[in-house]
This record gives structure tokens, C-alpha cells and sequence, in this order.
């Protein structure tokens, strides 16, 4: 039998008993009834309702007899069960054997309850007990999981028994999860191989181990840890390790890189290309880098271990020595955490300036301290060369002219650098050749008759010192003038007792505004840095020359503009203005001077103005607005303003056009705009009555071309024939009278019937009856084929029969287009040979017309005109405009003409 129907109707039956048991009520008691039907239903027996009571009553009487409330409860369940079993006494007549067995079934398990109860009386004397126990564990456990540290209580078999709050969050899992696992499932088989079994398993041998390692955790990630198993005893075996784990990864790092710092500081010391010197507290060196033992020009042996003022120059080792014994008294030393400049002391006795910049710290052995020194004697030598460039910079800025700047260049010079005379040669005006300045300079004496002779020389390019480096823009260096056979000067020089000579073009813009000589005592080879130095002075002299010579470019341009040209600060006061200020608004540049700008612009321009100048003052490059000026007389201007800012100098500057008569203009042209704009208004309306006085006219002429083709087929005609007939007779009856008269009559008649052919051919051309009568194509293709046989012309005709579903109004326009186009080919195109070809399309009905004619060019033709016997052009254009159709012409010289209508399918609105 399936145990699935049985299992359900166990657990139904159970909870149904319970609620009896709770309830004791009708509807529950009803339930024990609809129970025995199902049972019956189910194909179950009254056994099978014995086993299920049987399970129920276990399950629910049993916990109650501990308490001695069971004897009305097994009444209960006994008034359940048999109101369950009622069903089947009317099924099955043997309920009486099965009541005996339940019966003894109760027996039985009341024997049983009073086993159950004398075994309950003992589990609560042990719970007693165990509750005793857990507390003490719950105290434990709460000092346990309070523990940032990985506490694991480990089995023999590698198996957790016991794990703190931190271990499971390190591991991402919960405490469930982790007991009764192995330690190989938690820290995966490769760790556990590797690392873990080998310490455990000398744990378990009753050792304590103690190592550190590097473990990966779901949650840390990599840490290193420090892992110390304790081996627990029971009845003097191991069963378990007790595990204690501590994350020492920030202690590892932290020792790693003070090894680190220290390795490096190291190297970087020895690879310093400062000095460093440490010394104790009695001041003897304990170490110093190469950088040191290279400044001080001592081997390793001569430093270290010798007093620190072995490095000092005599005249500073006394405060030296003041200095260590008042830090012997604990005193704080004054030049820790400080920068000084002092001077260092060399093995051969040399003095250099240094830079010293001292440390200290204290430990238990005492205090040091660290010293990093920097030669600075290039910077002290660059510092005097800045103060020099600034100082010449100043003179030639001050200077009036160029000759008082040169004489400043040369006399600063000279002293800075030892020359002892100095002079400056400047371009001529009228010739290429430089000539004598007035400026010179002199420190010792017997020169004069060698400035005589110099004031008397002019030198062409490349000519003498001066015209060498005149020519090669750069400086020339000559040891020995007087050995120089390029030297014209070399007599005079030697009198004077000069040897060695510079010469140092100055430029401007690439261009060599002077040169600049100077002279030794002493034969002396190239000295880079003297070169280097003059040319530097040289450079800013040249700087200052050209910045004077825009200066003067700019205030020339500046009193020259049109235009308002001004220099405003950023308190928005002008601080320079242009004479066009005065001719355009009438104020003199005195008058606008330390005034707002604001105070000029129209109230109601005001607020833009301000907002613009706020943008130049944040940073906008360039800016351009517009707004209305007060002139001095109170009338207003409008001024074009651009303007940038320049940020460092907290100023504007800004350029004004005056607008106002373009903007009269404009406001003119706008009017005139307006003027114009209403006659082309007037004029396209007008445009349009003619086209619809056109199109009535067109439509008119259509309908009297047809009026006067039918009078002229069917009265003038009628009335040729007549005549036509009755000259026949009188041919027949003059033939009987005589030759001549019957000569006569046929001559009348010819003309006659000439008259009446011409005729007929007029009345088709206005307006063909075939058109009206048989339609579009066959009327097409009779005009193409007698206009073929007229003119000799081959024509190609083909068109598609859905033409003649067009009205009537398009057919005629496009008999017209044919006719047309076909006149302008016989006449002006010369052409073999003609295609004409009407097909459908989803536009509609398309014509085209092409010749091989020699073509022409559409654009150089004047769509109006017209030839005696057509409309041209034009005429096509207003007849598909009647219809909404589209026209093109596309020709080229000697490459023939195509003409294209397009007719829509359907009527459009005009």
C-alpha cells in the first residue's frame, strides 16, 4: 500500500487530535468522524487508524504525564479515536476485535507512559545540572565571541567543535555551518595540506605550536596571522588542539617597512648628493655618506669618529663648542628644525659657503643628530649674478638714452667682473658700419691714448672685435688681442697694457642694437662662465631696449587710433585713455582719469555693462558687449566695446568703436527693409493676378483657337468646296468654248485647292477636331508624322495608353509641349533625328522631347522669349503651370536638347 495516503492523513489526524485535546469541542470531535470516512475512502482499515492514533497519542499524551494530567486527556483521546472508528462499524463488523486490541493497545501504553514518566523525573534532576553547566558555558562563550582573536576548539578527527563570533565572520558563515566540519572543507584542501595538518597533527602529539602564516579569508582576504595551538588533555590522551589565531598583518607590515624605510634610508643616504653627517651628543661624527667625505675632501677614516668641528673654520669652532655644551645641559639646541647659512672647512683649508639644515631626536642611548649640508656656492655666485641683471635692468631702465644705458651696462660690469675697461660700439645710422659710443668705462690708467684711438675706428661686418661679433650675433673671445692679426686696435692695446678681450652683441628683435667690448690685463683662454654672464646682461639689456621701443610703438599707436582705446583696474576707475576720447565724446584724458567708467554708461545699459566687466574680472578672455556712452555735451553714443583682462596687473584693457551712425543706419535699412518687404508683397500678389489673368488668357486662346479651327473647317471650308465644285463645272463647260479659258480655270482651281490645304493645315495647327474626337496619341502621331514628311526630320514617337484617361485640359497641354518643342527643333536645332516619348509613372504622366541637335545653354537663355510661331519657352512653362506641372530644359553645346514635362495623375490645387 502507498505510505503517501497514510502519511497525510497521520499528520491530519494528529493536528485534529490536538486541537480536540485544546478545544474539546462538537466541530473538532466532527473532524475525527470526516477523518474514519476519508480512511474508509483511502482504502484504509481499522488497524491502519490504530497505527496513526497510536503515533498521535505518543506524540501528544506522552509529554503530559510527567504532570499527572493525563487520566482526562486519555479519556479525550479515547472519545476522538472511537468517534474516528465510528465510521467503520458500519462498514466492517469486525469493530468489537479491533476495540479489544486497542484496548490492550492503551494498556500498553499507559505501561509505557509510566515508564516515560519515571524516566522524566531523572532527565529533570539532569537538566538541573546542565542548566548549572550552561550558564558557566554562556559566561564563557560571552568572553569567547567578545574576542577579536580566531578561538576554535579542534577534535582529534580535524573536525570544529567549538568556534567564536570572529571566527565565523571571518569566514562569512554561520556557526552551523562551520561545526562538525573538517578543517580541510573550511580553509580548502590545498591550505590545509600545505600549512594546517602538519602543526595540528604535532598538537595532538601533546606539543604546543606556535608559527605565522599567510592565510586567504572570504572576508579579510589575504592576512598574515599568528597561529599557537594548546593541546587539551582528557584522561591523559590529546582529544582536541585548542587554536588560537591573531591577525598581525598591520605588526607585519609595519616591521616590513620599517626595514624597508631603513634599507632605503640607507641608500638614499649614500646616493644623497647632499651631504648628511650624524652625530652623538658629543658631537663626534658616527656616519656620513659620500656625498660628505667628496664636500669636506676627507677620506672616511678623517671623519668619522672625530669631533664635528674638525669641519668647522676656526672663527666659528668656539659657538660651535658653546652650542654642544649647552645641549649637554639639556638645554634645547637652537638650530634644530632650522635652515642656516654658514661656511664649511676643506681638508686643504679652503673656506666654501654652505647651507645646513639640522634634526635631532632622542632615544635611550641619548641624543643625535643629523646634519644635511648643501654646497651652495654656485647659487651664492648665480645670487650675485640675479642681483646684477636686477641692478643693470633698473640703470638701463632709468637710463635717458641709449649711450647712458651702455655707459651703466659697461661700468657694472666691470666692477662685478674684474675687467678693467669697457666699451660700446653702436651701428651708424647712414652706413653699415659700427662706429664709437660715447659710453666707456676705466678702472686703472694709460687707456686714453687707446680710447682716442677707438673713438677714431668704424668697423665694417666682421671687421675687428667689434664688427666680428656684429656679424655672428654671438659673442667672440680673444686671449691676446694683441697677437690677433684681426685686431687693428693690437698697437694701441699693447701700449695700454691690455691683453685678453670680450665682445658681446646685444640684440633687439634679432636685430644688434650695440656691442659691448671689454678687456683684461692678463692673456686669459674662453671663461664659459663670464661668457655666460655678460651674455646674460647682455640678453636683458636687449630686453629692455625692445620693451622700450614697444612701449614706445604702443603709445605712438595709442595716440594715433580712431577708436577709444583705454586701461581700466579692476576697481573699474580708467587709469589711461586716447586722444580719441576728446574728438569722439569731448572728454580730455585729464577729465576720464581715476573715474569710474559706470559713471558714462546710459541708466539703462548700466546693469549689462557692470555684469560684463564682473566676467572679465573672473576670467574671461575677451569679451564684447555694447552699450550708450554720455558724451560731455549730455548726448548719448553707442560704443562697440572688445575687452581682456590682463590678471596679473589688475587692469582692462579695452578697445570702443563709435557705432552710432552704423546703428542709424541700421535702423534705416531696417525701415527701408520694411518699405521694400510691402512692395514685394504688393508685387508678388500682383505676380499672382498675373498669372491668373495669364491662365484665363491661355485658356481663351485655347478656346478661340478651337472657335476659329471649326469655322475655318467647317464654314470656310464648306464654302472652298463649293467654290472648288463649281470651278469643276465651269472647267467641263469651258472646256467646250476654248483652250484659254479652260488654262484659266485650272490655274483657279490649283490655287483653290492650295488655299483649302492650307487651310485645313491652319485649322489643325490652332486646334486639331482629332484631339476632341479620336484623342491625345492619335492626333500626336498623325502631327508627328506629317511634320516628319514636311521637314524631313526622322521622329521616334511612343507613348502609353494611360494618357488618354487625362482630362481634357492636360491633353492639350501636352499636345501643345510636342507641338512646341517639335517647331523650336525644326528650327533652331538642326537635327536628324527627334525622340518624343509619353510614359506613366508614379508621378505621373511624363513627356520628354529629345534631339540630337547642337543644344545651346539653358542658363544663358531668357525663358521669356518667344518666336513668331509659338509661345518658346515660356509658353510651355505657363501652360503646365495651369495643370501643376513641373518643366526642365537640359541642353549643352553640340550634346543636343532634352525637354521634360511632368503632368500630375491627378488635379492638384493651383
Amino acid at each position: 500500500m502507498n505510505d503517501h495516503p497514510l502519511r497525510d492523513l497521520s499528520e491530519q489526524y494528529t493536528c485534529a487530535l490536538q486541537n480536540y485535546l485544546k478545544t474539546e469541542g462538537e466541530q473538532a470531535l466532527h473532524q475525527a468522524y470526516e477523518l474514519g470516512r476519508r480512511a474508509i475512502t483511502d482504502g484504509l482499515g481499522v488497524l491502519d487508524i490504530a497505527k496513526i492514533h497510536q503515533q498521535a497519542f505518543i506524540a501528544l499524551l506522552l509529554p503530559t504525564i510527567a504532570l499527572g494530567k493525563n487520566q482526562r486527556q486519555v479519556q479525550a483521546v479515547e472519545d476522538f479515536f472511537m468517534e474516528a472508528l465510528s465510521p467503520f462499524e458500519a462498514h466492517h463488523r469486525g469493530f468489537l476485535e479491533a476495540n479489544i486490541r486497542l484496548r490492550e493497545l492503551n494498556e500498553t501504553l499507559e505501561h509505557r507512559a509510566a515508564e516515560l514518566a519515571a524516566t522524566n523525573r531523572e532527565l529533570s534532576h539532569e537538566i538541573t545540572r546542565r542548566k548549572a553547566s550552561e550558564e558557566m558555558w554562556k559566561r564563557y562563550e560571552s568572553i569567547v565571541n567578545t574576542s577579536r582573536e580566531f578561538l576554535t576548539l579542534i577534535t582529534s578527527n580535524y573536525r570544529y567543535e567549538a568556534v567564536n563570533d570572529a571566527y565565523c565572520e571571518g569566514h562569512v558563515k554561520r556557526r552551523e555551518e562551520i561545526l562538525g566540519s573538517t578543517v580541510k572543507e573550511i580553509w580548502g584542501e590545498a591550505t590545509f595540506a600545505r600549512i594546517i595538518k602538519g602543526h595540528l597533527d604535532h598538537c595532538f602529539k601533546g606539543e604546543e605550536v606556535h608559527y605565522q602564516a599567510w592565510f586567504e579569508m572570504p572576508r579579510l582576504g589575504r592576512r598574515y596571522f599568528d597561529v599557537s595551538y594548546y593541546p587539551y588533555h582528557q584522561k591523559s590522551a590529546v582529544t582536541h588542539a585548542i587554536v588560537v589565531t591573531r591577525d598581525v598583518t598591520e605588526r607585519w607590515l609595519a616591521e616590513r617597512a620599517l626595514r624597508q624605510s631603513e634599507e632605503q634610508f640607507r641608500t638614499l643616504m649614500q646616493s644623497a648628493i647632499d651631504a648628511i653627517i650624524l652625530s652623538d651628543s658629543d658631537g663626534h661624527v658616527i656616519a656620513c655618506n659620500q656625498a660628505a667625505r667628496t664636500m669636506f675632501g676627507r677620506a672616511m677614516e678623517e671623519v668619522v669618529g672625530h669631533p664635528v668641528s674638525l669641519l668647522v673654520p676656526e672663527r666659528y669652532r668656539r659657538a660651535h663648542d658653546a652650542g654642544m655644551k649647552r645641549v649637554g645641559r639639556g638645554e634645547p639646541p637652537h638650530l634644530v628644525g632650522k635652515t642656516v647659512e654658514m661656511h664649511g672647512l676643506r681638508r686643504d683649508g679652503s673656506e666654501f659657503p654652505l647651507e645646513l639644515s639640522l634634526a635631532s631626536w632622542q632615544t635611550e642611548k641619548g641624543r643625535f643628530f643629523c646634519g644635511i649640508i648643501r654646497d651652495i656656492t654656485e647659487r651664492k655666485r648665480a645670487e650675485e649674478e640675479i642681483r646684477l641683471l636686477q641692478t643693470i635692468a633698473l640703470s638701463v631702465s632709468s637710463a635717458e638714452d641709449l649711450h647712458a644705458a651702455l655707459r651703466a651696462v659697461l661700468t657694472k660690469v666691470c666692477e662685478s667682473t674684474g675687467w678693467v675697461v669697457g666699451q660700446a660700439w653702436i651701428p651708424r645710422p647712414d652706413g653699415p658700419c659700427m662706429e664709437c659710443s660715447p659710453a666707456w668705462h676705466s678702472s686703472i690708467s694709460g687707456v686714453k691714448e687707446f680710447r682716442k684711438a677707438s673713438q677714431g675706428f668704424t668697423f665694417l661686418p666682421n671687421i675687428g672685435l667689434p664688427g666680428r661679433a656684429w656679424t655672428a650675433k654671438r659673442p667672440v673671445w680673444i686671449p691676446d688681442v694683441t697677437q690677433d692679426d684681426n685686431f687693428t686696435r693690437a698697437r694701441f692695446a699693447q701700449k695700454a697694457g691690455l691683453k685678453a678681450g670680450l665682445a658681446m652683441p646685444i640684440l633687439a628683435a634679432d636685430e644688434v642694437v650695440a656691442v659691448i667690448e671689454f678687456f683684461g690685463r692678463e692673456p686669459q683662454p674662453e671663461d664659459e662662465r663670464l661668457v655666460r654672464l655678460v651674455s646674460a646682461v647682455a640678453d636683458q639689456v636687449g630686453i629692455v631696449i625692445q620693451r622700450r621701443r614697444i612701449q614706445a610703438q604702443f603709445d605712438r599707436f595709442f595716440a594715433l587710433s580712431g577708436d577709444l582705446l583705454c586701461v581700466a583696474g579692476f576697481d573699474g576707475r580708467l587709469q589711461r585713455a586716447n586722444p580719441a576720447w576728446k574728438k569722439i565724446l569731448g572728454y580730455a584724458a585729464e577729465q576720464l582719469l581715476a573715474r569710474s567708467y559706470l559713471d558714462l554708461v546710459h541708466p539703462d545699459d548700466r546693469e549689462g555693462a557692470a555684469a560684463e566687466f564682473e566676467r572679465l574680472k573672473t576670467g574671461s578672455t575677451i569679451v564684447s558687449y555694447e552699450f550708450r556712452a554720455r558724451a560731455k555735451d549730455g548726448s548719448y553714443r553707442w560704443i562697440q566695446w572688445t575687452a581682456t583682462p590682463a590678471p596679473n596687473e589688475l587692469v582692462i584693457y579695452a578697445i570702443g568703436r563709435d557705432t552710432t551712425e552704423r546703428k542709424r543706419a541700421e535702423q534705416a535699412l531696417r525701415s527701408s527693409e520694411e518699405h521694400y518687404r510691402e512692395l514685394f508683397n504688393e508685387a508678388k500678389a500682383m505676380q499672382e493676378r498675373l498669372r491668373e489673368l495669364s491662365s484665363r488668357i491661355l485658356h481663351a486662346h485655347e478656346e478661340e483657337r478651337k472657335r476659329i479651327s471649326r469655322e475655318l473647317h467647317d464654314e470656310v471650308g464648306q464654302a472652298l468646296t463649293a467654290i472648288s465644285v463649281s470651278l469643276q463645272v465651269l472647267r467641263q463647260k469651258a472646256a467646250k468654248v476654248g483652250k484659254g479659258l479652260d488654262a484659266t480655270v485650272s490655274e483657279t482651281q490649283r490655287l483653290l485647292e492650295q488655299t483649302m490645304y492650307n487651310v485645313h493645315r491652319f485649322s489643325y495647327e490652332l486646334r486639331p477636331a482629332m484631339l476632341d474626337d479620336l484623342g491625345l496619341v492619335i492626333a500626336l502621331r498623325w502631327y508627328i508624322r506629317a511634320f516628319a514628311k514636311r521637314t524631313g526630320i526622322k521622329l521616334n514617337f511612343r507613348a502609353d495608353s494611360a494618357v488618354e484617361q487625362l482630362a481634357s485640359e492636360p491633353k492639350t497641354v501636352i499636345y501643345r509641349i510636342v507641338q512646341e518643342s517639335l517647331t523650336n527643333v525644326y528650327k533652331y536645332a538642326a537635327a536628324c533625328r527627334v525622340e518624343v516619348i509619353i510614359r506613366q509613372t508614379n508621378d505621373g504622366i511624363r513627356v520628354t522631347v529629345k534631339d540630337d541637335g547642337k543644344g545651346f545653354q539653358p542658363d544663358q537663355l531668357e525663358m521669356s522669349l518667344k518666336d513668331k510661331s509659338g509661345l518658346g519657352l515660356m509658353g510651355m512653362q505657363e501652360r503646365l503651370r495651369l495643370v501643376n506641372g513641373q518643366f526642365a530644359v537640359k541642353s549643352a553645346p553640340g550634346k543636343g536638347t532634352t525637354i521634360q514635362a511632368l503632368i500630375p495623375s491627378r488635379p492638384q490645387k493651383r
